[in-house]
C-alpha cells in the first residue's frame, strides 16, 4: 500500500461587521509537514483508520468560506490528472483540538510545532478563529 500524505492549510479568521462574516487567511501550509502520523490522521480525520477509532472531524467537506489560497489549491486539484487520488476533504477547529488535549498528546515533533503555532494564532485571534483545512492523497 502506498503512503498517505496530508495537505492543506492552517487558517485564521478575522470577524467582519456581522457575526456571519469572517474572512479567513492562510498562514501555515501543511504540505511542509513530511510526517505521516497515521494514528493522528485516524483519530482526527478518519484517514488510515484501521483500528475503527471514532474520528473527530472526518468527511466534513471544505468550509464554504475558506481563504482564496485554499480555493486556488482546490481548483488546481480539480483540474489535475491526479484529482481522483485526493480525498478526505475536511477541517477541524483549534477549539476541538484543545478540548480533546491533542496538542499535549502529539508525539511527533513536527505536529507539536504545528500545534504550538496554532496556539499562538489562537491567543491572538481566538480559538474559534483558527482551523486546519485538510485533504489527503495516496
Amino acid at each position: 500500500m502506498m503512503g498517505t500524505d496530508m495537505d492543506g492549510w492552517v487558517e485564521y479568521g478575522v470577524s467582519g461587521p456581522s457575526p456571519q462574516t469572517t474572512e479567513w487567511f492562510p498562514v501555515i501550509s501543511l504540505s511542509c509537514l513530511p510526517s505521516r502520523d497515521y494514528d493522528l490522521f485516524a483519530r482526527l480525520f478518519g484517514v488510515r483508520n484501521r483500528a475503527g477509532i471514532s474520528p473527530i472531524a472526518a468527511n466534513r467537506g471544505i468550509p464554504p468560506d475558506v481563504s482564496f489560497t485554499v480555493q486556488k489549491a482546490l481548483r488546481q486539484i480539480a483540474d489535475a490528472p491526479y484529482r481522483d487520488e485526493c480525498y478526505g476533504y475536511t477541517w477541524i477547529s483549534w477549539n476541538e483540538i484543545v478540548a480533546l488535549h491533542w496538542a499535549e498528546g502529539a508525539r511527533d515533533e513536527e505536529w507539536k510545532l504545528l500545534f504550538e503555532m496554532m496556539a499562538l494564532l489562537a491567543r491572538n485571534y481566538g480559538n474559534e478563529y483558527v482551523r486546519m483545512v485538510v485533504w489527503f492523497a495516496g
